[in-house]
């Protein structure tokens, strides 16, 4: 017998054959399961029972295939519409209207696709910016004021916009370690805030016990470079207002919020 969510992915998926550019290969089925499948990770009850899903579509592509989907924008309110009317049919109700976001990812195999759904205005890859949350204070300029701690014993200041982190000689922050790549990592300023990229390091690159391809650093991140431990701080000016709470506060994995990219449907 088929679930719910079977019967929403029979529906998307018939929706999406014969639709540019979607029309190649096992495209509609993939992006239909995978589209679904997004939506189950995120599923939520609420308080009256009902099956919650949430309405933000991120769909990572490789370089070519991103350069071809852009080119059939038009379908994609067709598709947000299908999804929403064979979600609603099996008892799954989105918190807000649909849409879908196109994100390049270099890590992709060409004609792969990844999708990741969303409650909030985030996004997540390469070609995603990052800004405050809305509302939120101004932050200083942390160049000049933030600092990486290498293995608890030394202290570096990042003093560029963008500051590559590895093992060859020629990177700002040089990691003489064998579990270390070459060129591991890089740290770029974007709208007042650190990221931090893996550069699809051998070992790869955690933050707070979790691997990422991208994270906006926050005060008391600790970064993993296959092993060799790193941690994020900010110097505080003097003249800023800060609770002592907060010039305090534990190392745990801070929340981002990235700004969406130009979204396809609305």
């Amino acid at each position: 017998m088929k679930t719910r969510l079977d019967l929403i992915e029979s529906r998307l998926q018939a929706l999406i054959e014969g639709l540019a550019p979607f029309s190649k290969g096992d495209v509609q089925s993939r992006l239909a399961h995978q589209l679904v499948e997004a939506m189950h990770d995120e599923l939520s009850a609420a308080e009256d029972g009902r099956l919650e899903a949430p309405c933000r579509y991120t769909i990572f592509l490789d370089p070519f295939s991103l350069h071809d989907w852009r080119k059939g924008p038009e379908q994609f309110p067709r598709i947000a519409s299908g999804l929403e009317q064979a979600a609603q049919e099996a008892g799954v109700h989105f918190n807000g209207q649909v849409t879908f976001s196109l994100v390049e990812d270099i890590e992709l195999l060409p004609g792969t696709t990844r999708v990741v759904a969303r409650w909030e205005d985030a996004a997540l890859g390469r070609t995603a910016v990052f800004t405050p949350g809305a509302g939120s204070k101004p932050r200083p300029n942390p160049v000049g004021n933030s600092f990486l701690i290498v293995e608890g014993n030394k202290y570096f200041t990042i003093q560029e916009a963008v500051t590559n982190l590895g093992r060859r000689p020629d990177n700002h922050l040089v990691i003489d370690d064998p579990r270390v790549s070459r060129v591991h990592a890089q740290i770029r300023l974007n709208r007042g805030q650190f990221i931090l990229f893996d550069l699809n390091s051998t070992g790869g690159t955690m933050v707070n016990g979790q691997r990422i391809r991208q994270h906006v650093l926050q005060p008391g991140d600790v970064i993993s470079l296959s092993g060799v431990a790193i941690i994020y701080g900010e110097e505080t000016p003097l003249d800023e207002e800060i609770p002592p709470e907060e010039r305090t506060r534990a190392m745990k994995p801070a929340d981002s919020s990235p700004q969406k990219p130009e979204e396809l449907a609305s």
